[in-house]
């Protein structure tokens, strides 16, 4: 049942029937109490269909449903809904361009709402459905230099920049974290190579900066 109701959660966002794409986040979550993933895009679709607050009150209880997952004894007995929970993650991050869309476009309302904490999970939940995503790449590491992981960050970008050395956003993103570490040359060297900065580079770095952070 669980994989079923998944699969029809990607189905329903990639039509953009966010209608049905609640019901059966809703359905996911009676099936399966305090489901973080069901949860989370709860979360998304009230965001999305205007309810900001419902939507954050729903992070808010995810965050506080991750801090009591965090705080249980390893040798804790893992209960039925638990177990079920688990299925519904590795079933929804599962290779599945459908939901790495719904996971990425939940990370970048979490990037918005600046809990970093929550944003960097989901887009590595969507790499897991669709490894080879530009856009979720970026976004973490949007979200790496939001959270101070500037590891992460570093990691995106340069990531971003082997596969599309033409990338100026992998590369004003690279440069932007470089200056934080001892490669402060390298990182400016790098933020002059992008031909964006080169043709609007003030508005550029202004918009990248507050995009960064």
């Amino acid at each position: 049942m669980i994989t079923a109701l998944v699969d029809l959660l990607g189905i329903f966002y990639a039509n953009n029937d966010l209608s049905n794409f609640e019901v059966i986040a809703r359905s996911l979550q009676a099936a399966i109490p305090n489901d973080l993933v069901s949860l989370q895009f709860l979360g998304l679709v009230y965001y999305r269909t205007g309810r900001v607050d419902e939507a954050v009150s729903v992070f808010e209880r995810v965050v506080r449903r991750c801090g009591c997952r965090a705080a249980a004894p390893a040798d804790a007995d893992i209960s039925d809904n638990e177990r079920s929970s688990t299925v519904c993650l590795r079933e929804s991050t599962r290779p599945n361009p459908l939901l790495a869309k719904a996971w990425h476009d939940l990370g970048a309302v979490l990037l918005q709402l600046r809990r970093f904490e929550l944003a960097i999970p989901a887009l590595r939940n969507s790499l897991s459905a669709e490894p080879d995503s530009t856009p979720a790449m970026l976004a973490l590491g949007r979200a790496g230099l939001g959270a101070a992981d500037l590891d992460l960050a570093h990691t995106c970008f340069s990531t971003v920049l082997e596969k599309r050395p033409e990338s100026g956003e992998a590369r004003i993103g690279l440069g932007l974290v470089l200056p934080e570490t001892p490669q402060v040359r390298g990182g400016l060297g790098v933020f002059r190579q992008s031909p964006r900065v080169q043709e609007r580079r003030g508005a550029v770095a202004r918009g990248w900066r507050s995009w960064a952070v």
